[in-house]
């Protein structure tokens, strides 16, 4: 919900009140939040159950596990392409594609209101059917979706075919986010649920800094049509990849 309304509200707050209210804006809700965080006290330290090893050692566990299993290491590496090719198209390059073709904040507003439509719609079908019994299947068939629809999106003339684009392109994004979790969940051993979750939160969040910045010149050098055709074909690229890898293709959820 935040997604969806989130976009066109904030559409009418730039035409309003400027990228400088709007700004301060973001920063009162993030100074809320903040409040939040520091009310909620962390668990005293002696209430905390005793650590078996050091941190890095942890850590080395984790990575050493994840870059030799058949299915961690993939879902690994897929997530790091999600993260670089999807997030920038949603939240930079879609802008300056409204941007560049003249289409004001109110258009490119509604653009980003499609995209948290096609999530919204991804997470309720999730939600109601679960995700397919081949969850590997399933977050390569999500990047191939978004690929779709970012494709679309280079193409549109027009906003209502941009907003359909995003549709596609933010529900391609949600079909893979509904499946990597489960994904990782089945693939990861009990005792290293946490350090997993962890490293695939590190890898997306690497992934997209330095896709975010080389995108970002991207569009500034060739156009932001070209830095999307990018995303596309990176997508593309990972979810014939994810359907090609025998032990993703093969992986079912638990139960099934």
């Amino acid at each position: 919900m935040a997604s969806l309304l989130g976009a066109p509200l904030g559409a009418v707050l730039v035409a309003v009140a400027g990228l400088s209210g709007t700004a301060l804006v973001d920063a009162c809700s993030f100074a809320a939040v903040l409040a939040v965080m520091v009310w909620v006290r962390p668990v005293a330290e002696a209430e905390r159950p005793p650590r078996a090893e050091s941190l890095l050692a942890g850590i080395a566990d984790g990575v050493k596990l994840a870059a030799t299993d058949p299915v961690l290491r993939p879902a690994l590496l897929l997530t790091a392409a999600a993260a670089a090719g999807l997030l920038p198209a949603v939240a930079l390059l879609s802008p300056l594609l409204a941007r560049s073709n003249g289409w004001g904040p109110g258009s490119a507003g509604l653009v980003a209101a499609g995209q948290g439509v096609g999530i919204l719609l991804a997470a309720l079908l999730a939600a109601r059917l679960g995700p397919m019994h081949r969850i590997g299947v399933g977050t390569s068939l999500g990047l191939a979706l978004a690929a779709v629809g970012l494709a679309g999106l280079t193409a549109a003339p027009a906003p209502a075919a941009a907003i359909a684009a995003a549709m596609v392109a933010a529900a391609g994004s949600g079909v893979f986010a509904c499946h990597i979790g489960p994904l990782v969940l089945v693939g990861a051993p009990d005792t290293h649920l946490s350090r997993v979750q962890s490293l695939l939160t590190l890898v997306q969040s690497l992934a997209l800094v330095v896709a975010t910045n080389v995108l970002g010149w991207l569009a500034n050098a060739a156009g932001a049509r070209s830095a999307i055709v990018v995303c596309a074909v990176l997508g593309c690229v990972a979810g014939v990849a994810g359907l090609a890898s025998t032990p993703l293709r093969g992986l079912r959820q638990a139960g099934s």
